[in-house]
């Protein structure tokens, strides 16, 4: 899920976050082996009005709790933005299955 919940236009930041984290939830049900998402990260100078900025660590902390324990967060990226990975099951060294 790349750049849905980027642009969240009028809704209030708290509405918008209950979204996300129901919206990763659903997709975290209906997958059979992982979910991929990316946010806009609040680590930036700057903020556009219409758009949602989230916490990586409060993403993680969330997915770890109501998802899987299995959760990678890619934040070293060039972009503005995190993304989260969530497994069904552990992953070994190099991706594949344990």
């Amino acid at each position: 899920c790349s750049g849905m919940f980027h642009v969240r236009l009028e809704s209030p930041e708290a509405a918008w976050r209950d979204f996300v984290r129901q919206m990763t939830k659903q997709m975290f049900c209906m997958c059979r082996v992982a979910i991929a998402f990316n946010c806009l990260t609040d680590q930036v100078d700057f903020r556009a009005e219409k758009l949602f900025y989230a916490n990586p660590g409060e993403m993680l902390a969330f997915c770890r709790r109501n998802l899987s324990r299995f959760v990678v967060l890619r934040h070293d990226y060039p972009l503005h933005e995190f993304t989260i990975y969530v497994y069904r099951e552990p992953r070994g060294a190099l991706g594949g299955p344990i």
